[in-house]
């Protein structure tokens, strides 16, 4: 199966030290839904531990899911989560094609976080914390519409790095990808994901063959479901960083016209 990773992310500019940010994401887009699993454990780099959404439903057939940085936990600090619901609420009065929706929501979302994701003390920090990575930030877009079409879009916030390195200056570029079915994509600290998606170790190609023998008598949409949670649930179980994500686990599944359904949604926040 195809796949594209995206990777770890955080950001900020007016007080960094406050950002929430640890994360693993998965989604999977198959013909008849998208599925998005996450956890739900947020850290702030000051240490402070809460539970928070890191996939949001905007009205009952669009959805965001972004990995890493959640948002300034400061008095009239910045959401990137609030920044998306917002440009979808515009944009929605005048665009119901679920393509279209998902493009002009995606290209104004990465428009007015730019700033944000262009702070040097921020590119600092993280060239300290995470030397060998040029990713800064992931988000998914994911849609329907009333004709049963679905999208999905997988952006991702990176700079360079010689650049930076070099005369401080951050260079940043939003490469993005307009996915189709069969698809999955994952974030955040995603190493166990992308070792049992991808059957990479022989752990991963015995639990995997168990999984889907175990999992066989299940509906198309009702597998998916439990193929999301279930890596979210091993990258809990298993992933060395287990300081920076944590339970419970959200599942959200976008249906052809009838939009979202709720599997797993113990934060109980299924619209931000």
């Amino acid at each position: 199966m195809k796949y594209l990773v995206l990777l770890l992310a955080m950001c900020s500019e007016m007080a960094w030290s406050q950002l929430q940010s640890g994360t693993v994401i998965f989604l999977d887009f198959e013909k008849d839904e998208i599925t998005m699993s996450a956890d739900s454990k947020a850290k702030s780099s000051n240490g402070q531990v809460i539970k928070d959404c890191k996939i949001i439903a905007f009205g009952s057939q669009f959805a965001l899911e972004t990995a890493g940085l959640l948002k300034d936990d400061i008095p009239n600090g910045w959401d990137v989560r609030l920044i998306a619901r917002r440009i979808w609420e515009l944009e929605s009065k005048h665009e119901s094609d679920a393509f279209k929706l998902v493009r002009n929501v995606s290209d104004k979302w990465i428009e007015e976080t730019r700033r944000l994701y262009s702070d040097p003390s921020y590119i600092r920090y993280k060239r300290r914390t995470h030397p060998n990575s040029n990713i800064i930030a992931n988000a998914a877009f994911a849609a329907t519409d009333n004709s049963g079409q679905l999208a999905v879009r997988g952006v991702n916030v990176t700079f360079d790095v010689k650049a930076f390195d070099a005369t401080g200056n951050v260079r940043l570029d939003f490469p993005s990808m307009d996915l189709s079915p069969p698809y999955w994509i994952s974030a955040g600290y995603n190493e166990i994901i992308k070792e049992f998606m991808g059957r990479a170790t022989p752990r991963a190609k015995q639990f995997m063959k168990r999984w889907e023998t175990q999992n066989s008598r299940l509906t198309s949409s009702a597998r998916q479901a439990a193929l999301a949670k279930e890596m979210i649930a091993l990258s809990l179980k298993l992933q060395p960083h287990l300081e920076e994500i944590g339970p419970p686990i959200e599942v959200l599944q976008i249906k052809p016209r009838s939009g979202m359904l709720w599997i797993a949604n113990e934060d109980k926040c299924p619209n931000r």
